[in-house]
């Protein structure tokens, strides 16, 4: 019997220390949600948006600093805030894209929700690099930059909603991609991994 208990009071203590980095990882959560208003306004799910989320800049004492190959690329902190110029964004992906910087990737759910669990403090480009499902009938959404932040402890959970657009005969390509079809790792399709 003593050498149950210990032996328990060993595999808990081995839990928690080996769960305790984990638990300690996530800074917050990153939701996107993706919906359409038909002409009724009914919000309609759009799933199966392929999302790619990409730390450009990191959280310093002073602010943000753009990661290493964006800041060699030109980049600064200020042009990398939320609300920042399409053309601004749209540099940014498409610079992301052929750097091949690390990324987060998910596909929308049948409620049009994709979640992304992040580990350090920054600035997050959010941006679409494929469509299957109901997406295909809709435009690809416009990359846009999101701030994470936590302060001590706290967690910060992050929504956004883009704005989504039916697809049109005007403009069927992805903004980002016009330039360049290909991914620059594999020259294959850039569609996220």
């Amino acid at each position: 019997m003593k050498h149950k208990k210990l032996i328990s009071g060993v595999l808990l203590l081995f839990a928690v220390l080996f769960c305790l980095p984990c638990v300690s990882a996530a800074v917050g959560t990153l939701t996107v949600t993706l919906r359409y208003a038909d002409d009724d306004g009914k919000k309609i799910p759009v799933a199966g948006a392929g999302l790619r989320v990409v730390r450009v800049a990191a959280a310093t004492d002073s602010g943000y600093e753009p990661v290493e190959a964006l800041r060699k690329a030109g980049f600064s902190a200020a042009d990398m805030v939320e609300g920042a110029p399409r053309e601004t964004t749209e540099r940014v992906a498409r610079e992301t894209l052929s750097k091949g910087l690390p990324y987060l990737s998910a596909v929308t759910d049948k409620q049009g929700k994709a979640s992304f669990a992040i580990s350090d403090r920054g600035v997050y480009l959010v941006m679409q690099t494929s469509r299957k499902g109901t997406a295909v009938d809709f435009e690809y959404i416009s990359p846009y930059f999101v701030e994470i932040s936590s302060v001590g402890t706290v967690f910060r959970s992050v929504e956004t909603y883009p704005k989504t657009e039916k697809v049109s005969a005007a403009r069927i390509d992805d903004p980002i991609r016009d330039t360049s079809k290909t991914s620059p790792k594999t020259g294959g399709d850039a569609a996220p991994s």
